[in-house]
């Protein structure tokens, strides 16, 4: 499910940002590393992009859903 997830994340990123993510070469987000923090979120910023990306579970558990703003 995790990895689903990231794959949708992912598109969503490429959609808002393919051309600065290419020109940047960057390294798209893994969603696991935000599952060990308190609260999970993270921050992935886009070089060119105003605010770049915020991504956060929202809940606990297997009722927890994936919020991205940008």
């Amino acid at each position: 499910m995790l990895l689903r997830l990231q794959s949708y994340l992912h598109a969503l990123i490429r959609e808002r940002a393919a051309r600065q993510v290419d020109e940047s070469a960057l390294r798209l987000p893994e969603l696991e590393a935000p599952l060990e923090l308190d609260p999970p979120a993270i921050w992935f910023p886009v070089p060119g992009m105003y605010g770049g990306f915020s991504l956060r579970l929202d809940g606990d558990g297997h009722v927890a859903k994936p919020n991205s703003d940008s």
